[in-house]
């Protein structure tokens, strides 16, 4: 796997919902490519958004923060 492709996390849609998939660490430059899958995602109104992050191998306290604030995004629409 080319590791730039690792930076951008996968979108699949399966019926109504988007899954939000890394393999990447939640800090950084791949967070960023995280919030903005997670834009799109709400953009296009999906009835359920999954944050699959079982091969993210870290995620600091801004990664955790952007978690909290995703709920918070798509519980308010």
């Amino acid at each position: 796997m080319n590791p730039d492709n690792r930076k951008h996390p996968s979108i699949q849609s399966v019926g109504a919902v988007n899954v939000l998939k890394t393999s990447s660490s939640l800090i950084g430059e791949s967070l960023n490519h995280c919030r903005q899958a997670l834009h799109d995602s709400l953009a296009n109104r999906c009835a359920l958004i999954v944050l699959d992050l079982r091969d993210s191998p870290l995620i600091n306290c801004e990664g955790l923060e952007f978690i909290v604030e995703a709920q918070r995004q798509c519980l308010a629409r």
